[in-house]
């Protein structure tokens, strides 16, 4: 808004979609009906309303002339909700010393969520900048909550206030974005969580933590106990096959499911946050594949293409070969690389290809193995999945290697 313009009742401001795309966002400004002020969030799809994480107050429904009905950002830099009655409720502080006859004003709901006024002198030099007079909510990351939607940040996400006083987005450890240019969207687990016989047997060997301070996903609970110790909490989550996370807080313990939302780190949250991981998953794995010398994808030689399932369904291996070879053979096949049975193939070669395909995994660039095979990019789960097998079975420690049932 700018000022001079009046929003009436019912009217809506949207945020963008992101800091570059300027669709429609999942935020927005809204007066509604009943004479509130509402800063929420929406499901772009449908665009169904979520709980406010900001509201003016000015509803009355006891008496419709105390509400307001329009918020005016006046020629003088000022922004109000005018009630029925033409009392004033004041959202820009009073007192503001940025008088309209010498600075431009200006207020904008970022794609962050943050609704805030601002102001920028007349007379530009190099110095000049647009300045935050005001902003709402004062923390977006941990006002904004609700038992629907994702949060300030995506699903699976830590939301974190900056020295801006803007909400920074992170991934949980042993997370990743889903898509790599939005750093305020959604992330998955790089490793897989289930209930099946193996996991629930031998839970406390294959799974441990990470201990995070002052942090908590506090809309996703299922189950929730007091008078626990540390060690009770944790051990409860661990030996839980639907537990991802468990929260201590004042002898209470949470625990809670995936996807994780309203993630939030902040020092009023005052709980220890004990996120559970599978230690034995490819992408988690300790192997010395994951930490040593990077690799470079020019040194690696070979043909393009890119074989799918199917492949694997009309061409079947019939050689006994050892699950090592077996992931050095599927790396090669995914990477666009001649098959290991028709080249000799050197041991640094291979390495080299361990290397970068781990790197590439790791840091969420799978699509850089096949670069720009659209048939690869375009079964993009079944890529993943073999490449997470493929780097299962190389790992150097041959204990942590699958069988080759496993691997089927």
């Amino acid at each position: 808004m700018l000022p001079t313009q009046i929003m009436e009742s019912g009217g809506v401001i949207f945020s963008c979609l992101s800091e570059t795309n300027f669709s429609q966002g999942r935020f927005q400004l809204h007066l509604l009906q009943d004479g509130n002020l509402d800063l929420n969030t929406r499901d772009i799809t449908s665009n169904f309303s979520y709980g406010a994480y900001y509201t003016s107050g000015t509803s009355d429904s006891s008496n419709s002339s105390n509400s307001g009905y329009r918020v005016i950002f006046d020629d003088k830099g000022v922004m109000y909700i005018l009630r029925r009655n033409n009392e004033i409720f004041y959202i820009t502080p009073q007192g503001m010393l940025f008088p309209a006859t010498e600075y431009f004003h200006r207020a904008t709901l970022y794609f962050d969520g943050v609704f805030t006024q601002y102001y920028h002198p007349k007379i530009f030099n190099r110095s000049t900048k647009w300045t935050p007079i005001w902003l709402k909510p004062d923390n977006i990351c941990v006002d904004v909550g609700g038992s629907e939607g994702n949060g300030a940040c995506g699903f699976n996400s830590i939301c974190k206030l900056n020295d801006n006083q803007r909400p920074d987005c992170k991934c949980s450890p042993r997370y990743y974005l889903l898509d790599p240019n939005n750093t305020y969207g959604s992330c998955k687990p790089n490793f897989t969580q289930n209930c099946l016989e193996d996991d629930i047997n031998s839970t406390e060997e294959i799974y441990n933590f990470e201990t995070l301070i002052n942090t908590d996903w506090p809309t996703s609970d299922y189950e929730h106990f007091m008078l626990v110790t540390k060690a009770q909490c944790k051990r409860s989550c661990i030996n839980d096959c639907f537990c991802v996370v468990a929260i201590l807080g004042e002898g209470s313990c949470w625990k809670k499911k995936l996807p994780l939302s309203n993630g939030r780190e902040d020092n009023v949250v005052n709980r220890h946050a004990f996120l559970k991981y599978r230690k034995s998953d490819p992408r988690t794995l300790p192997s010395p594949l994951l930490n040593q010398s990077k690799s470079n994808p020019a040194t690696i030689r070979g043909t393009r293409g890119y074989v799918a399932a199917e492949w694997f369904n009309s061409n079947p291996i019939t050689a006994k070969v050892d699950v090592y070879s077996y992931g050095v053979l599927l790396l090669e096949i995914i990477s666009c690389r001649k098959s290991i049975s028709d080249m000799e193939v050197g041991e640094e070669e291979k390495v080299i290809l361990a290397y970068w395909a781990c790197d590439c995994f790791q840091e969420g660039r799978s699509d850089t193995l096949v670069e720009n095979d659209m048939v690869a990019l375009n079964d993009w789960k079944r890529l993943e999945r073999f490449l997470m097998v493929a780097i299962w079975c190389i790992q150097e420690d041959p204990s942590l290697r699958p069988t080759m049932r496993k691997v089927t």
